[in-house]
């Protein structure tokens, strides 16, 4: 027996007496220590029982060797020595995770047979590695052994661990559902501080304390949230503010210790790609990595695997998990499996830990220059790498300001242009940065050195970047811009507003197109005002729901919103018009308003908010009379691409109508 001291058995800080024991054939060694009071005691007195306990008992005690498949901070290590205790298994051990199941067997066989007894009637937890792949061979061979010994070993592996056949899911124990945070930190202060634990817990500001530090934490951490109150009480009086102040470092140097554990630069770059990816598919965080650990180390002519160091059975090691989500894209929803930190607050903290790494610095910003106006990748991505961007231009913004933003401001790439415009978002949001950006964007809309390509630029900035400040401003902003004679700058014009038109569940709709209709007889903003409609037409679109097919019906949100607003009807129909008898935006309009007659066609209610608009088109003047007979003539033709059948005809329904006996609809 060595002298007591405190070592870190997968993730798990014991202490008190260490036995070091080997035991089994020399050309077969398997180590193992004797458990800690430090973890023996909690499961003892303190454990909180998860959901489906009687079932994880009733399977556990009808085998010797099972296999416990969760996640990472359910608590595995102490569910396991509770049902090993509830076993009557009083002395147990904790192998070491480097060793190899295969051996394993052989080790017990020998250990077995040896006079001293040490493994009977004992009970044995292991955590493998990561990369183990768990045979029903190998669990049927240590049963045998464990049940002639009369013990048993519990092997934790996490969700995504490989089973290499059937024969092993006869030695999983069931699902279970992990006790709450709050129940494990009431049950070990209950355990800690005896009769004061419900004054402590109790007292004013302990709740929210809990709530705020506790949840998205580990499991283990829970109970050492607990063991912080302990030391802050006296008197059954807590310091509330000592124990948050306590549980911040020691979850920042937690933190610390974990990232500093990243030497290989396949595992930095997966956790970099990661924390600018977070919540995308595994394959995108891969493929980001694989381009940055270019980057990093371009001398090396072997490519190493990033996808590799990502793998499903390693992300418990990046604190990372996969779900699957249901998401919308351009055609329709769809299902992906996506990788994501478990803790919401670890994407900004990682890559501002390795930003700081002076050897890194040159190699990320090159990459997510990169990546923030690459046509290959997706929007979502492109959006991504700006906004990290942006977050570390907070920490050294002259840097980020003389690399990206003042001469991307100028580039003739509209996509680095956008890239700035999304990058500015999060100095933006920055009390002490936010001044800065205004200034920017204000030199660039006006400045000395202002050029057109600078003022497109600071188009998407109003829209993008400085949305959320006082919209009559912004919109007053680019109203100025829309009577710039420049291209670029009308589309940049047009994409802001609408984007504007789309924020905070589209209540700035109203004021947007109330402008618009105001620029229309100003000839210097006629074209704006006709493209960002037009962009806010075709891009604003909502799910309404679901068809019987439980296919999304989809409505153009204008439309939506003019269905139950007379003043935003007449503006719609005024904008409608003024855009498809337009020279310059007529082709765009028409392509975008048969659009809504293609979603019209499939829902009949949004049919007949359709059909009125398209009667009080028809009801503008005689040219517009000319423009609807001329486009439901088309919808009409069977050569059309779409068939409108049903849209058609409601609409030739109520312009018969309209001319025969002048009855609106509508206004009824």
């Amino acid at each position: 027996m060595e002298e007591a001291e405190q070592v870190l058995i997968q993730g798990d800080l014991v202490g008190g007496d260490k036995y070091m024991i080997t035991f089994g054939r020399s050309e077969t060694p398997a180590r193992m220590h004797r458990l800690s009071p430090l973890l023996l005691e909690p499961a003892r007195v303190a454990f909180v029982p998860p959901g489906g306990m009687g079932k994880l008992r009733a399977d556990f005690e009808a085998r010797n060797t099972s296999l416990m498949q969760a996640p990472a901070g359910y608590g595995r290590t102490t569910l396991a020595i509770r049902l090993l205790l509830e076993t009557s298994h009083d002395t147990i051990y904790v192998l070491d995770p480097a060793v190899d199941l295969a051996l394993l067997a052989s080790a017990i066989e020998a250990e077995r047979r040896q006079p001293d007894g040490r493994i009977r009637g004992a009970g044995l937890v292991v955590e493998p590695e990561a990369a183990i792949v768990v045979s029903g061979r190998q669990l049927r061979s240590l049963d045998q052994l464990l049940m002639e010994a009369k013990a048993r070993l519990v092997i934790i592996v996490g969700p995504d661990a490989r089973l290499a056949d059937e024969e092993a899911l006869d030695y999983r124990l069931p699902e279970f559902d992990p006790p709450t945070h709050r129940a494990i930190v009431e049950s070990h202060l209950r355990w800690r501080l005896g009769s004061q634990a419900e004054q402590v817990l109790e007292q004013d500001g302990m709740g929210t304390a809990i709530n705020d530090l506790v949840p998205r934490l580990p499991r283990r951490r829970a109970a050492t949230f607990a063991e912080l109150v302990q030391r802050a009480t006296q008197n059954g009086k807590a310091n509330v503010l000592l124990v948050r102040e306590r549980m911040a470092r020691r979850n920042a140097d937690d933190f610390s210790i974990w990232l500093d554990g990243f030497i290989e630069p396949e595992d930095i770059c997966f956790a970099v790609a990661l924390s600018v990816l977070d919540g995308m598919p595994h394959e995108t965080v891969a493929e980001t990595g694989r381009a940055l650990m270019s980057r990093l180390d371009a001398t090396k002519k072997k490519q190493m695997d990033v996808g590799r160091v990502g793998d499903q059975d390693r992300l418990e090691e990046f604190r990372a998990c996969l779900r699957e989500v249901y998401t919308r894209g351009s055609f329709g929803r769809t299902v992906v499996r996506v990788v994501e930190y478990s803790e919401r607050t670890y994407p900004r903290r990682v890559i501002q830990h390795f930003w700081r790494r002076t050897r890194l610095t040159e190699a990320i910003a090159k990459w997510l220059l990169e990546m923030a106006s690459a046509r290959e990748q997706s929007e979502r991505v492109r959006i991504r790498a700006a906004t990290v961007l942006g977050l570390l231009s907070v920490q050294n913004f002259d840097y980020l300001h003389h690399r990206m933003f003042a001469p991307w401001a100028r580039d003739e790439d509209y996509l680095r242009r956008e890239a700035v415009a999304n990058a500015l978002r999060v100095p933006a949001a920055t009390a002490s940065t936010a001044a800065n950006v205004v200034r920017l964007v204000e030199e660039w809309h006006g400045g000395a050195q202002a050029n057109s390509r600078t003022r497109a630029t600071a188009a998407r900035a109003y829209g993008v970047s400085l949305a959320s400040i006082d919209p009559v401003w912004l919109i007053d902003r680019l109203g100025r811009l829309a009577a710039v004679d420049d291209l670029e700058v009308l589309i940049s014009v047009g994409r802001s507003l609408s984007d504007l038109a789309g924020r905070a569940d589209c209540q700035l709709v109203g004021p947007v197109l109330s402008a618009l209709c105001d620029w229309l007889p100003n000839y210097r903003r006629e074209p704006a005002a006709q493209w960002a409609f037009l962009e806010a037409a075709g891009s604003l679109v909502a799910e309404m729901g679901d068809d019987q097919r439980g296919v999304p019906e989809l409505w153009p949100i204008l439309l939506v919103l003019a269905d139950g607003d007379q003043g935003l009807r007449g503006r719609l129909r005024l904008l409608w018009a003024n855009a498809l008898q337009s020279w310059t935006f007529g082709g765009q309009a028409v392509a975008t308003l048969t659009g809504w007659a293609v979603m019209a066609e499939k829902n009949q209610t949004m049919r007949l908010a359709f059909t009125y608009l398209v009667g009080a088109l028809y009801q503008q003047d005689e040219r517009m009379r000319q423009t609807v007979r001329h486009l439901v003539d088309r919808w009409r033709s069977p050569d059309h691409l779409q068939p409108l059948e049903r849209t058609v005809g409601a609409i030739d329904v109520y312009l018969y109508r309209l001319e025969t006996d002048g009855t609106n609809l509508e206004q009824k």
